[in-house]
């Protein structure tokens, strides 16, 4: 039985009503907020903040991809160097998957969307006054 059953919700209230189980709050109400207070919270955090946590969500997809490309070169018998710098990966990779169509076919839309990550994380990197 799905717990977000209306039978499931009778079954525990009866339960609780003739004392077999000790009422727990599992059917006390959300609460939810504005929608008229939501920007003015949004806009309470600091701008830093966001574009950080922006920077670093970028990158973890961008090294998600570069190691899902890795892993298909694996089991294609071909390895990387071990440290590969984030701009030079696409340069290296390219001449290695050209030889083959299929491994072309099959990595070339991941090295692609690696890119445009690593593309729009160099926007976001902060510039040094």
């Amino acid at each position: 039985m799905n717990k977000g059953d209306r039978r499931w919700n009778i079954l525990l209230d009866e339960m609780c009503r003739f004392g077999r189980v000790r009422c727990v709050s599992w059917l006390t109400e959300a609460r939810f907020t504005s929608s008229e207070s939501y920007p003015a919270k949004l806009n309470a955090l600091p701008i830093v903040s966001q574009l950080l946590s922006t920077r670093k969500a970028l990158l973890k997809k961008t090294m998600d991809l570069a190691n899902e490309v890795r892993g298909l070169l694996k089991v294609f018998g071909v390895r990387l160097p071990r440290t590969v710098k984030h701009r030079s990966f696409d340069g290296l990779v390219r001449p290695m998957i050209e030889m083959d169509d299929v491994l072309s076919h099959v990595i070339t839309p991941l090295l692609y969307a690696r890119t445009v990550l690593l593309q729009h994380f160099l926007e976001l990197q902060p510039t040094h006054c």
